[in-house]
């Protein structure tokens, strides 16, 4: 027995690994939403305090709606009072 499609056409993907994606879904190489970023401490210690996201940081309001809430399935919820 099938299981019931929710998108009304299908198309093979480009990813051998990948199973059959709707037809209107873009296929991109993880590789397109990261970059490297080599830059080294003197002293070994991190401070982010002052970081900024730039232009390459931003994800649009489409990436995230397609990779959906991550909240809904979280299981390592914390205590709102910080104890264990």
């Amino acid at each position: 027995m099938a299981a019931a499609s929710i998108y009304p056409n299908y198309r093979v993907s480009r990813m051998r690994w990948l199973p059959r994606v709707p037809q209107h879904c873009e296929e991109q190489r993880a590789k397109t939403y990261f970059r490297e970023v080599d830059e080294r401490s003197e002293t070994g210690q991190v401070d982010l305090r002052g970081w900024q996201p730039g232009p390459d940081d931003v994800v649009s309001d489409d990436v995230l709606a397609a990779l959906g809430d991550d909240e809904a399935g979280s299981t390592d919820e914390e205590n709102p009072d910080g104890d264990e």
